[in-house]
């Protein structure tokens, strides 16, 4: 339960697997239902949020979440980074791995976040797995 309403804390709620997404400000008859729901093993958004989600949804495309193509928007140098992101490496571990200045790290971590819409190195270890990034790419080469 939250009174955080903007779109972007319910999507990143979501986004790092979240059930549920209740407003405090819920009736008592909401709340009992979307509990419910939750022991039945469904999600539960308010109702006041549900079109924040419709609406973001009917935006996004197939293509959106289609592995190949998440794929060609890191480049080769990003994807070794995010491997590193996912093996949970802070910044100075990534640079001296990848024999990378640490700015140039933040460089594309920043890029990696723009690229993959996500705003942290938690999400974006989460879409790593979630779409076998990591391990589908494995055979690039650390250079």
């Amino acid at each position: 339960m939250t009174v955080y309403k903007e779109d972007e804390t319910l999507f990143a709620a979501l986004r790092m697997g979240a059930k549920g997404y209740m407003l405090k400000n819920v009736n008592s008859t909401e709340l009992l239902s979307s509990l419910r729901a939750l022991d039945r093993g469904e999600n539960a958004i308010s109702r006041k949020m549900i079109s924040s989600v419709l609406n973001e949804f009917s935006h996004s495309t197939f293509e959106d979440s289609n592995q190949d193509q998440l794929m060609t928007k890191l480049s080769r140098r990003e994807i070794e980074v995010l491997r590193e992101i996912e093996s949970g490496a802070t910044n100075i571990e990534i640079a001296q791995r990848l024999f990378l200045s640490e700015n140039t790290v933040k460089h594309h971590i920043r890029n990696i976040f723009e690229k993959l819409g996500v705003e942290n190195r938690r999400e974006a270890a989460l879409i790593a797995r979630q779409n076998s990034i990591v391990s589908k790419f494995s055979h690039i080469e650390e250079t």
